[in-house]
């Protein structure tokens, strides 16, 4: 199967959902935005000539209405070989509805099987810069990382730059890394783009929990630009462990990293929504769109920025 063949359907799925939430931009209503985001990915999936099942959506299809883990696409092409995909219609949808930078669309896809199936709980993820990783461990403390990663780098403590969620949980590394004299920057949603940023060399690492389906996109992205991570499963109840063995999951605490999470050929795109470090924002007029989005494969092991214009 030449995988690659299938990219111009997941750009244009990916174009159309960031077209879409564009038209939300600014006004208050992530839920809306979100919506239309994936409702316009969903219906340009149904018209593409793919055979894909969602491995990473919103989550089983009785809580959530929008893409969901294990939703089918083109299951009458038999013809055709099946892909996994993974999706995030609208990554930042309080960044959206806010006006604020950093809003993107986000699609992933790789052979059958090839993408790791788990919960939508939290996962814990360790990032660094492209050739650094094996300076770092979540097997060591915080402090050992960042005190490794700057002698890897031969650069000192104050010039490393450390991206992650603002969020309560995270305190404790704020606080070291700034007694460290670390540069720190919160982000308030979106931690693929705080993941790329990493990958394309802008900051050094990215640590912290987030959710389960956008680190497994991150995976993707991490390999398909030639870097890596490592993640781990935040299993915080019962429930969620019987929901990972549901899914094959018997070892609650390990390590995974990007080949763990997806294997073989994959692709991962990004479309702006709003202006970002990633991607700029959508541009339009009175007769057309204009969207950037961002592309990484791991057969070739480049990324390349497309341009998009669209009639309105």
């Amino acid at each position: 199967m030449n995988l690659k063949s299938f990219l111009p359907s997941f750009l244009d799925a990916s174009i159309d959902a960031a077209i879409a939430s564009y038209e939300w931009v600014g006004r208050g209503d992530k839920i809306a935005a979100d919506d239309v985001a994936t409702n316009a990915m969903r219906e340009r999936l149904k018209k593409s000539r793919i055979n894909a099942e969602v491995m990473v959506g919103e989550g089983e299809m009785d809580k959530a209405p929008m893409l969901y883990n294990g939703e089918r696409f083109g299951k009458d092409n038999l013809d055709i070989e099946k892909i996994d995909i993974a999706v995030d219609p609208l990554e930042g949808t309080n960044l959206c509805a806010t006006g604020a930078n950093g809003a993107m669309t986000v699609i992933g896809f790789a052979k059958s099987g090839a993408i790791l199936r788990c919960p939508d709980i939290y996962m814990e993820k360790l990032v660094v810069s492209s050739g650094y990783e094996i300076h770092v461990s979540m097997k060591n403390s915080f402090e050992e990382n960042l005190v490794n990663l700057s002698s890897a780098k031969r650069c000192k403590l104050s010039e490393i730059k450390i991206i992650l969620l603002n969020r309560p949980r995270h305190e404790h590394l704020v606080k070291k890394a700034r007694q460290l004299g670390c540069k720190v920057t919160l982000i308030s949603d979106g931690d693929i783009s705080a993941v790329l940023s990493v990958l394309l060399g802008s900051h050094d690492i990215y640590v912290g929990s987030g959710g389960a389906p956008e680190g497994i996109l991150c995976a993707i992205a991490a390999k398909a630009s030639n870097g890596d991570m490592e993640t781990k499963l935040i299993f915080s109840s019962e429930d969620e462990k019987e929901a990972g063995k549901k899914y094959g999951i018997i070892d609650f605490n390990k390590i995974y990293r990007a080949n763990d999470m997806v294997k073989g050929e994959s692709y991962f795109i990004a479309s702006g929504v709003t202006n970002g470090e990633i991607c700029d924002g959508v541009v339009c007029d009175d007769e057309a769109y204009e969207v950037e989005s961002l592309i990484f494969s791991s057969k070739d092991k480049e990324m390349q920025t497309i341009n998009t214009m669209r009639r309105r």
